[in-house]
């Protein structure tokens, strides 16, 4: 039995690599049902709505683009999808004013302070005033609670807050060009809900499972894993200005970057049990982690393309909330914490440099 996935609208908030792909693939199962292992699943309406939304500053040269001549998502795993400007059906915008209420809202954006600042103003916009809105944080890092203490002030309630790491390779090559090279599975879970959990985790299952391969996951657990890769390799590469492959071929650098996931390790269990989460991270995890970096080839993690193009780096929840957490439960992480240190020092050079956007 097929479900489908009755939502008037999908709106998604940060449409770089990952948020355009996602939003593309669901566009996609409007029109064509996904089903990897031949059976049966869910679609999304085919009456759906799409609203891509940009909250950057300035002029959006990915969102000029997509309106001129569409959105192209290229893929080594899924065929070449096109996506054509064509309000009401599918809209690429950077106005505000364009926002409507919207059934699931899929939060992509970087976890950067320009990027959370604009949520207080552009969530209201999106919500239903039924209090029925699914909001999907699609993002780096331990970013949950910041995004629920942030939904938590709003005068409108919704329904549930979920979180998924993407296990993607995926660069935006240039204004309205995606280029997705490896995986594009989603893993997640329920943050917050009103409502019964074990029936949200049906809907978010539902709901991604109509354009990928989705996995539910216990969402303290699943941020924490995906930190494993995202410390060491957001951070080395970026550091050395290099891409993952120079990490994964290099002997001192492969035993840097473990050492750095085995510290994380040591974090994330205390921070776990201190949650009462059953789940723990292993020497399991970490092999996991080289076989997807092994396998992936000459990557370019985002907070390297974002020290590249003078962007603000996405610190403070993929990098100094591990170190936060470490200090509170007295986890000492000396190689992870002169990352992060050195990192800081990158985004000084790039502030004193006038490069800063």
């Amino acid at each position: 039995m097929v479900a489908t996935v009755a939502a008037s609208r999908i709106s998604i908030i940060g449409p770089g690599a990952v948020g355009s792909f996602y939003g593309a693939r669901l566009l996609e199962a409007s029109r064509t049902r996904y089903d990897r292992n031949q059976k049966a699943g869910s679609v999304i309406d085919p009456d759906t709505e799409f609203i891509f939304f940009s909250p950057r500053k300035g002029p959006s040269p990915h969102i000029t683009a997509c309106r001129s001549t569409g959105l192209s998502v290229t893929s080594n795993v899924f065929p070449t999808m096109h996506i054509k400007h064509s309000p009401p059906k599918t809209c690429f915008t950077s106005s505000a004013d364009d926002l409507q209420p919207s059934e699931w809202v899929v939060i992509a954006l970087k976890g950067t302070e320009e990027g959370l600042n604009t949520l207080p103003t552009i969530l209201p916009k999106l919500l239903k005033a039924d209090g029925t809105s699914r909001i999907t944080v699609v993002m780096n890092g331990l970013v949950d609670q910041k995004i629920s203490q942030i939904i938590s002030t709003l005068e409108t309630p919704v329904a549930s807050i979920f979180g998924c790491a993407a296990y993607i390779c995926a660069n935006r090559e240039r204004p309205g060009h995606v280029n997705h090279t490896f995986c594009g599975d989603l893993k997640g879970g329920v943050v917050e809900s009103s409502l019964d959990h074990e029936a949200e985790t049906r809907h978010l299952t539902n709901f991604f499972e109509s354009a990928v391969s989705f996995e539910r996951s216990p969402i303290s657990h699943l941020r924490w894993r995906k930190s494993l890769w995202n410390v060491p390799f957001n951070g080395l590469c970026t550091l050395l200005n290099v891409t993952t492959d120079h990490i994964a071929g290099d002997v001192k650098l492969r035993e840097e970057a473990t050492t750095i996931m085995q510290e994380v390790i040591e974090v994330a269990n205390s921070d776990l049990a201190s949650l009462s989460q059953p789940q723990r991270l292993s020497a399991k995890d970490v092999d996991a982690m080289w076989l997807l970096t092994d396998t992936m080839g000459v990557y370019f993690p985002s907070t390297l393309l974002d020290y590249r193009n003078g962007m603000e780096l996405e610190l403070r929840y993929i990098f100094d909330e591990v170190v936060t957490r470490a200090a509170s439960h007295g986890v000492p992480i000396p190689r992870t914490a002169d990352l992060v240190s050195q990192l800081h020092q990158r985004q000084n050079e790039i502030k004193n440099n006038n490069k800063y956007i």
